[in-house]
């Protein structure tokens, strides 16, 4: 059901998506989806992540989460911001981040995977 819910969301945001560029590093993957999250464009975040059923599971808390902000809250999130706190290659295709913001303090641990020449998000956060 998560997954059939994932892929409608990719296929709705087609037009969406053909104005956003593809990552071509770990870094610019993982900064262009949270800064996404930061300011609630799901839109954009969900086109930097890799698409499979655990990914759903989590992109869906993620937003669940911001939807239970306050406005101000909302607010304060989308000044947040993004602290990289370390960047790990595991392999050419695997990099490990690890990142926090100004906001929530929270560090998240991402992988960001290499398929296609294009990098993206495996969610691996603490939700």
């Amino acid at each position: 059901m998560k997954l059939i819910f994932f892929v409608l969301i990719i296929t709705s945001l087609s037009c969406y998506e053909q104005q956003i560029k593809p990552a071509e590093s770990a870094l610019d993957a993982v900064r262009e989806f949270k800064i996404a999250c930061l300011n609630g464009d799901f839109g954009k975040a969900i086109f930097y992540t890799s698409p499979n059923n655990n990914n759903s599971i989590y992109f869906q808390k993620l937003q669940d989460n911001y939807n239970k902000l306050s406005s101000s809250e909302k607010k304060i999130s989308k000044e947040a911001s993004l602290i990289i706190k370390s960047i790990k290659p595991q392999s050419n295709s695997l990099t490990q981040i690890i990142t926090t913001n100004s906001f929530s303090k929270i560090i998240d641990t991402l992988n960001v995977i290499q398929k296609n020449n294009v990098w993206q998000v495996q969610l691996k956060t603490n939700l």
